[in-house]
């Protein structure tokens, strides 16, 4: 009886079913599998659907994860990826970052996109779905993945996970004020925080020519599957998206234009993990003993990149090793270059462990969004050396907020030995900066990990956060959005009526000039007058009038 009273007192938990599909790339699969751990341990059963062969080898296993392995991608898949769209951009010059999209990159990412909706849409999730009921879908760029139309046809609502200059998607989705100027993007690299030049937005205009290919690669590849289902384009299926968890928080980059269902939730993977044990391996082990008194270097450009063919990078590693620092560096599985013994190279990092284990000096990267919150987090000041997509905003922000430093790959021979030995001399500063970030985001009421698991359950529960959606904005249309249905008819009317009135003048000139006796003065009176009181003085409108009448009266008197 005792226990039936307990049980009728304590709060019932509502355990969720949800669907999760990963992207391409170690990092995004990391990342999403790191909120579906959360979601886990908050109680919730997880289905992960990995696209990727060998994707979660270094995740770790939890009872309330199913891991679905369907299969569309490969390391000879991995092996295009680099050769016909990301070898170009690694050895180029920085400012060729756009251009390096070309045609054949743009068709290796139109595959991407058609494998993934392949999978998405196709008949073994649609199975997986008939024989489970699922409360919410779980994925990231939900649209282009297929997630969004698996969450249309099958009436499940969609929670969208994005880095940060992804807000564009969330501002759009809601229908808010917004330019490719107003927010972080691809297009608009630097100077973001700023209101941006003339010269500037044309450049913007510029790039957002060369890059629209690209933009449109996903819907163009998304078009078969949605015909297949009876929509026309991704604008039938966006309704599916709920809610909307950006990877960052305001602690880490500034307070931009939000709408009220874009929840931050950056480093919610890193919460309570600064004082876990760490486990290196041996050799690992065995290298920082070896570097007591000595400042460690961590370098890494993320699991896509095959550093051994890039130039600057032997460079750049040749530069540390003159520095007499201790470096260890990751490198893919094609290195065979001997490094000496100040080095260690490593074909794959425990990334997290080295930046919370209080060794390493600073973080040499290319600033890619998880290596960006991991490297706050954990206070371990960063060396951005950006390649491609969000990296550049990613460098940018790290710079304007004291958390390191920004430097182009083209400017390493001449810049790297003055801004790495700095960062050694100043690491206090940096290391100041991102303490106060950091404990930020942990100490503050509601964190990140509080705020996933609440509102991932209220779209699970309510099948969506309405409260959160302006129903009004949604039904506006653009020209409504920015006033334009009142700015525009003003304009035409006030034009209308200043034509009017010059139209007018010229007339009253015409005939003042050709009138007998006219005299100067009048004339001067009757146009030079009215015309300077709407000048330099636009409220007395009502005194331009009786001016202008009293001149005509003496015109007509004389």
């Amino acid at each position: 009886m005792l226990l039936l009273v307990i049980l009728l007192i304590l709060p019932i938990s509502h355990t969720s079913n949800i669907f999760a599909g990963s992207l391409l790339g170690g990092s995004h699969l990391t990342a999403l599998y790191d909120l579906a751990l959360i979601l886990a341990d908050s109680g919730h059963n997880i289905t992960f659907v990995n696209i990727v062969s060998r994707g979660l080898d270094k995740c770790v296993p939890y009872p309330n994860i199913h891991v679905a392995n369907i299969v569309v991608w490969d390391s000879q898949d991995e092996d295009m990826m680099w050769k016909d769209c990301i070898a170009d951009v690694m050895k180029g010059d920085s400012g060729y970052a756009l251009e390096a999209f070309g045609p054949s990159c743009i068709e290796v990412w139109r595959e991407v996109w058609k494998r993934s909706a392949g999978v998405f849409s196709g008949e073994e999730v649609l199975d997986m779905f008939s024989r489970n009921q699922f409360d919410v879908i779980l994925g990231e760029k939900v649209e282009n993945t297929g997630l969004a139309l698996l969450g249309t046809v099958t009436n499940v609502p969609v929670v969208n996970y994005e880095p940060s200059f992804m807000i564009e998607l969330a501002l759009l989705h809601n229908n808010l004020p917004m330019l490719v100027f107003s927010q972080p993007s691809l297009l608009l690299n630097h100077g973001f925080h700023r209101s941006p030049s003339f010269t500037e937005k044309l450049s913007v205009l510029k790039d957002a020519f060369i890059f629209l290919p690209f933009i449109q690669s996903g819907a163009e590849a998304m078009q078969p599957f949605l015909e297949k289902f009876g929509f026309s384009s991704l604008r039938d299926v966006k309704s599916s998206v709920k809610l909307y968890l950006t990877n960052d928080h305001p602690a880490f980059t500034f307070p931009f234009l939000r709408p009220p269902n874009d929840i931050p939730i950056g480093c919610a993977n890193l919460l309570e993990s600064k004082h876990a044990p760490i486990e290196f391996s041996p050799q690992i082990v065995q290298f920082l003993e070896e570097s007591v008194g000595k400042d460690v270097i961590y370098v890494s450009f993320g699991s896509y990149a095959k550093m051994s063919d890039v130039p600057w990078f032997s460079e750049l590693i040749n530069i540390l090793i003159e520095l007499d620092l201790r470096v260890i560096v990751k490198v893919d599985k094609y290195c065979d270059k001997i490094f000496p013994e100040s080095v260690l190279p490593l074909d794959w990092a425990p990334q997290k462990d080295l930046l919370r284990s209080g060794k390493v000096k600073v973080f040499v990267s290319h600033c890619g969004n998880n290596g960006r919150l991991e490297t706050i987090f954990y206070n371990v000041p960063a060396l951005c050396i950006p390649q491609f997509a969000d990296q550049f905003i990613n460098a940018e922000l790290v710079k304007l907020k004291g958390f390191g430093e920004s430097l182009m790959k083209e400017d390493i021979p001449y810049r790297a030995r003055e801004v790495v030995t700095s960062m050694i001399t100043d690491h206090g500063t940096y290391h100041g900066n991102m303490k106060k970030a950091s404990d930020i985001v942990e100490n503050e009421p509601g964190n990140v990990r509080e705020n996933l698991v609440f509102y991932v359950e209220q779209v699970a529960e309510f099948g969506n956060v309405d409260y959160l959606v302006n129903a009004v904005t949604e039904q506006q249309n653009m020209a409504e959005i920015y006033y334009l249905d009142i700015i525009i008819p003003v304009c035409v009317i006030g034009t209308a009526l200043v034509g009017l009135l010059c139209y007018a003048l010229v007339k009253l000139y015409n005939m003042m000039l050709y009138s007998n006796g006219m005299s100067i003065l009048s004339l001067k009176f009757c146009l030079v007058t009215p015309l300077l009181l709407l000048v330099f003085n636009t409220q007395s409108v009502r005194n331009v009038i009786k001016m202008f009448s009293f001149g005509l009266q003496l015109l007509f008197e004389k």
